[in-house]
């Protein structure tokens, strides 16, 4: 697959919260930590050589592209707020509980699912077509666990609209991708993939803390597994 330039680096927006928060989340000044899970690895035959235990092996990327996939989750771990904040800058925090997990994660996956719609409909690569054909097949299954928790929780499984700087960065990436045609559907799913995946990891690390029910516990940590292994999938394909 052809590679383009990055999409994520330089995004407007990506490098601070919300200007509506008024300068009251400053950013952590001690080092980000992401999840452990977050390794760099393409998949691999479990056992073959040089395969790790969970049937990973360590990608041999270009430095280039290596690059981009580190400029995209950075920014959007920017966007997403891994920021320093008190108890009373609610605004600033992640997903505090089961319901706020759910009403977070919810319109995630469903952004995941219409730009894996759109490169089932118009991309070219049969790997990246199969790769978004499981996205869309794990998530839509992921989405409905997640309702029938919330209406279980609330008596209802409406989740509430987002208008967060977030969901803006994701439906300006999904703009982009809509309005691209041929192989460029192929190149702009996978380099809009990168940081959405960050963003899901993000979330759902932020969150484990206060998740209460097993089950959601258990789903935040495949959604940490499962996106980790596909951003190594994702990084293997611009590689090409």
């Amino acid at each position: 697959m052809t590679r383009g330039s990055p999409s994520s680096a330089g995004r407007p927006g990506a490098s601070s919260r919300d200007s509506s928060a008024g300068g009251r989340c400053a950013r952590a000044r001690r080092g980000v930590r992401l999840p452990r899970l977050l390794r760099f690895e393409a998949p691999t035959a479990r056992g073959a050589p040089g395969a790790v235990s969970d049937g990973y092996a360590k990608s041999r990327l270009r430095p280039e592209t290596m690059m981009q996939i580190f400029r995209s989750i950075l920014s959007l771990v920017a966007l997403v707020g891994v920021v320093a904040c008190d108890d009373t800058q609610a605004e600033c925090a992640g997903p505090r509980s089961d319901v706020e997990f759910i009403d977070a994660m919810v319109p995630h996956h469903e952004m995941a699912v219409e730009m894996s719609n759109k490169e089932l409909a118009d991309g070219t690569d049969p790997e990246v077509q199969a790769m978004a054909q499981g996205m869309h097949d794990a998530q839509l299954a992921e989405i409905a666990q997640m309702k029938a928790v919330r209406a279980e929780l609330t008596g209802s499984d409406e989740v509430p609209e987002r208008h967060d700087a977030q969901m803006q960065q994701m439906e300006a990436d999904m703009k982009k991708l809509a309005a691209a045609s041929g192989a460029e559907v192929d190149r702009v799913f996978v380099e809009e993939m990168l940081p959405h995946h960050a963003g899901a990891i993000t979330m759902a690390h932020e969150a484990l803390p206060y998740l209460q029910r097993e089950d959601m516990r258990q789903l935040a940590h495949k959604i940490i597994r499962d996106q980790a292994a596909e951003i190594g999938h994702l990084g293997a394909m611009l590689d090409k």
